[in-house]
């Protein structure tokens, strides 16, 4: 049966090519259909009849880095099921708490990039989630909930498994009758990001005053005082903090962030971008990984020097990501990073709304 169901999905995906690349394949019960929409980002109110390849005609004007996020909606028996072609909403966590807000919500997402999820929630919260490449990495409130379903699945073939386990789940099967059938597409404005991801709410690493205070009210305001935090975390995480050219740095953004004008040193960023240069030198000739993170380090202080406050949270945050080690400190720049993106978000509505 595996063997024959396995072969369904990858027989399936040869004949969609298209959908083979880059795709998300939500299923939910429990929640109605306007409620599973909404869940997306998408209003109810502005669904209409398309097919597949109707809704490929209506994408294939815009530029390909402007194409809006939709979503198409069927119904199989007490489940509904999203298609999103070259998507990804119904794989985040901030689609399926609300997706799965009166029951169970599966998904199963993939790119071209080898980028991958396969989630299931209940009840609004996720009880297990894993990369369909390592499916012995687990997360979630009930990482176990579904071994015995994934008992005989190897995963060797990842996109057609995470789709037999998706059926295994809610009974439904996805084949050419359904990709070819008339669905309820609705277009979407993506959900905002959780400031803080699901399942680590606790952490003690949070409870720190300047992050609290943020995620209490993320603002541009803030941005100045974010990119020096992260830049202090950073440097300390890594030690470059001992380093005069990170010194300077780091003095250059505690200025900028209690609002002081300071003069900057023209050759600051060269030098700082020499210092990056010797330490990637070092961490090849000695493979040494801590030399890469101290590299990335000095860039991101380098780079938290942009005159553009947005610009210079985005690119410490970014660094961070790279250089620092730790996992408290990792997750705050994470958390940091997304109270930016709703500072701007945020901006750029109350622009758009004058």
């Amino acid at each position: 049966m595996t063997d024959d169901t396995l072969a369904h999905y990858g027989q399936f995906l040869d004949r969609h090519q298209g959908f083979a690349q880059a795709a998300c394949v939500t299923y939910a019960r429990g929640v109605d259909e306007d409620a599973f929409i909404r869940a997306f980002g998408g209003d109810p109110a502005e669904a209409a009849s398309r097919s597949l390849r109707e809704l490929d005609a209506e994408l294939a004007p815009y530029h390909y880095n402007q194409i809006p996020c939709a979503l198409l909606v069927t119904r199989v028996g007490d489940w509904l099921v999203g298609i999103e072609e070259n998507g990804f909403q119904g794989s985040r966590p901030e689609v399926l708490r609300g997706a799965s807000a009166g029951g169970t919500a599966v998904s199963v997402y993939w790119n071209v990039n080898g980028t991958n999820r396969f989630a299931y929630h209940v009840a609004g919260r996720r009880a297990v989630g894993f990369d369909m490449y390592h499916p012995e990495e687990r997360w979630g409130g009930d990482p176990d909930a579904l071994l015995d379903d994934m008992a005989d699945l190897t995963f060797d073939a990842p996109w057609a498994s995470g789709l037999v386990l998706a059926e295994r789940v809610s009974g439904v099967r996805l084949d050419d009758a359904m990709l070819a059938g008339v669905f309820r597409r609705v277009f979407l404005t993506p959900v905002p990001e959780d400031l803080v991801p699901e399942g680590v709410e606790d952490r003690a690493a949070l409870d720190d005053p300047f992050v609290r205070s943020v995620l209490a009210e993320p603002t541009v305001e803030r941005l100045p005082e974010i990119t020096r935090f992260l830049a202090h975390l950073v440097a300390r995480d890594t030690g470059v903090h001992e380093d005069p050219l990170a010194r300077t740095a780091l003095a250059v953004l505690d200025a900028r962030a209690d609002g002081r004008t300071v003069a900057v040193d023209g050759l600051l960023a060269q030098r700082l971008t020499t210092r990056a240069d010797d330490l990637l030198a070092e961490s090849r000739r000695e493979r040494d990984r801590n030399a890469f993170r101290r590299m990335h380090a000095m860039l991101g202080l380098r780079d938290a020097l942009h005159d553009d406050p947005a610009e210079a949270a985005f690119r410490i945050y970014w660094s961070g990501g790279y250089a620092l080690g730790d996992a408290d400190a990792s997750l705050v720049n994470s958390v940091l990073g997304r109270c930016r993106d709703r500072a701007l978000r945020d901006a750029a509505k109350r622009g758009a709304g004058r």
